[in-house]
């Protein structure tokens, strides 16, 4: 989806759409481990910046 180029906004919500119904369970799951990873190591770094460490 990222490289491709749409002609209109419901090109958009199909493309969308279509992404989202083919995800698994365990793809939410990877997200969730993989945002709870990030979060983490910003607390850790509490007042700190931390662009590009938290991304």
């Amino acid at each position: 989806m990222k490289t491709h180029r749409y002609e209109n906004l419901e090109d958009i919500k199909r493309a969308v759409t279509s992404v989202l119904k083919n995800l698994t369970s365990e793809d939410f799951q990877e997200c969730f481990y993989k945002w709870e990873e990030r979060w983490t190591k910003c607390v850790r770094l509490g007042e700190e910046y931390c662009e590009g460490i938290c991304a």
